[in-house]
């Protein structure tokens, strides 16, 4: 069997020709049906395979200016942002591990995956820095077209984020740190009854430290978390939220934890834990926000920290 799809005309539209078609399907006899579908595809005109005779015998539909093959033409998406120096990068596709690959000196990162039909899919990217931090992964969902590449930019990865301490007494210093793409701007949010902002350069080499007296705090617990903003104005997610004790109070085991397993990874494996442990715990480890409930709530924090 044959599928010809027969020239019917073509409309110019942003330096790209938009052809459309008319396809019949016949044996090698000429034996078949036709059947008016419309079909358009939007490619370059270089690309374009020139018009080739229909074969004789019948059966086509024979209007237009003779058959073409529809051209064979790459589905990709280009993902396009910042991450931090020579830093790894792992991109999922719908959850799963798709790649790796790395950033340049000044963090910029550029991935084209390729060999996609066309379809919706979620895309997510996440770093790790040098000292084997990882960021909270940047995830969006999109349309791919077929033959187009679709092209993300702008995407700015969260600052990786660490605490000298997680237990400390009122008016000690606590010390953050972590990597940022190079002289941008970290914003560092304390969560407190009065959330608390203080403000941070990036280094050259994407280094940002913050030293923060915690003598303006009251005693229990509270969370930092940090977001980016680059030279471009710029803004990334915010990173994740790194709890912490002041005075007597201790840190719940369960907090800053979304790996049941231990195996160093959030995946499948993780998931399927926390759903046989749905409702009343059978093990605590899935109890991801200590409340002695697995709802919705563990599940948006196991997301939240998914690597594939």
């Amino acid at each position: 069997m044959e599928l010809l799809l027969s020239y019917v005309g073509e409309l110019w539209i942003f330096e790209q020709w938009s052809f459309r078609w008319l396809a019949s399907i016949a044996d090698y006899f000429g034996v078949g049906f036709s059947a008016i579908v419309n079909v358009v595809a939007v490619v370059p005109l270089t690309e374009f395979n020139q018009p080739i005779p229909s074969p004789s015998g019948g059966g086509g539909i024979g209007i237009g200016r003779g058959a073409a093959i529809l051209p064979d033409i790459p589905t990709r998406v280009m993902l396009k942002g910042k991450a931090y120096p020579d830093s790894q990068l792992t991109v999922l596709k719908d959850g799963q591990k798709l790649l790796t690959a790395q950033s340049d000196s000044q963090a910029n990162f550029e991935i084209t995956i390729s060999s996609l039909v066309s379809g919706v899919y979620t895309f997510g990217v996440w770093g790790e820095d040098k000292q084997k931090r990882r960021s909270l992964t940047f995830s969006f969902t999109t349309n791919v077209p077929y033959g187009i590449t679709t092209a993300i930019s702008g995407i700015i990865l969260p600052p990786t984020i660490d605490l000298s301490k997680n237990s400390l007494q009122r008016g000690e210093v606590l010390n953050l740190l972590g990597y940022s793409a190079p002289q941008s701007e970290v914003a560092v949010h304390i969560n407190s009854p009065i959330e608390i902002i203080k403000k941070t350069q990036a280094a050259v080499d994407g280094t940002w430290f913050y030293n923060f007296n915690t003598n303006v705090l009251s005693d229990g617990l509270h969370s930092a978390k940090v977001k980016s903003t680059v030279a471009d104005g710029s803004d990334s997610i915010f990173s994740q939220s790194m709890s912490f004790s002041v005075g007597q109070a201790e840190l719940p085991a369960c907090l800053n934890k979304a790996d049941i397993n231990k195996d160093k990874r959030v995946n499948l494996i993780d998931l399927s834990i926390l759903l046989y442990n749905w409702g009343l715990p059978k093990n605590t480890a899935a109890d991801l926000n200590c409340d002695n409930r697995i709802n919705l709530k563990d599940f948006s924090i196991l997301l939240y920290w998914w690597t594939g």
